[in-house]
């Protein structure tokens, strides 16, 4: 590889990041503005969530595979299905931790009901 083509690459992928993460800050205020604070907390709570899970699915294989000049389609297939299963596995756990969680905060709510209704019965 030339050190021209180096060069440009380093900068135009420099480029794509700066304007990349332009955007997303240019966006921040117009979500926050168009969803309302409750909207916005609970994105911003999720959002670390959402970005670890897509690191995780990628798991560097998309660079790997963008290294070989003619990769194999065996090599894209298997790319792709693991990435695939990855993500469907990741999926499938967050909605179940969520579940569990949601079932959690049922159970406490109920609890604090059954709680005050005896506490009430007692008192009269």
């Amino acid at each position: 590889m030339s050190e021209s083509r180096a060069f440009f690459g380093t900068v135009a992928m420099g480029a794509v990041n700066a304007g990349k993460l332009g955007l997303q800050l240019a966006v921040l205020p117009i979500m926050a503005r168009l969803l309302g604070p409750s909207a916005f907390g609970l994105i911003a709570v999720a959002m670390p969530f959402i970005l670890m899970a897509n690191l995780l699915c990628d798991g560097g294989m998309g660079a790997a595979l963008a290294r070989h000049r003619k990769p194999s389609p065996e090599l894209e297939s298997t790319v792709f299905w693991l990435s695939l299963a990855i993500s469907v596995t990741l999926a499938w756990n967050m909605i179940s931790a969520w579940q569990v969680w949601r079932s959690s905060a049922q159970l406490v709510a109920f609890r604090k009901k059954l709680t005050t209704e005896r506490e009430s019965d007692v008192a009269a």
